[in-house]
């Protein structure tokens, strides 16, 4: 995954490493903007194992209970993981202008 700048548009476009750095919105040429990953990220991670360690560990029969487990462990990591994407995305639209007022 990489987050590219457009700054025909004053986008940012989060693509995979294969696509062509073209912003999403006008296809126009882009530049990549390199960000790091957020603590949301490795939250939702962690949230994930320890929920998956928690339906692996209790030892119930019925698999509808085990996803009843596994769900507020879910819905916590992709809230998380949600929120460190638009913090990612902000901070790389900040980079991308940052760079394009060097450029000029």
């Amino acid at each position: 995954m990489k987050y590219v700048y457009c700054p025909s548009c004053d986008e940012v476009s989060v693509l995979s490493s294969m696509e062509d750095d073209r912003c999403q919105r006008c296809r126009r040429p882009a530049f990549p903007v390199r960000v790091s990953r957020r603590w949301q990220y490795w939250a939702s991670a962690g949230v994930l194992l320890a929920g998956t360690a928690l339906v692996v560990v209790t030892d119930l029969p019925q698999v509808e209970l085990r996803f009843g487990l596994l769900l507020p462990f879910l819905l916590v990591a992709f809230s998380l993981s949600t929120w460190g994407l638009r913090a990612a995305k902000a901070g790389a639209l900040a980079r991308g202008r940052a760079g394009r007022a060097r450029t000029g």
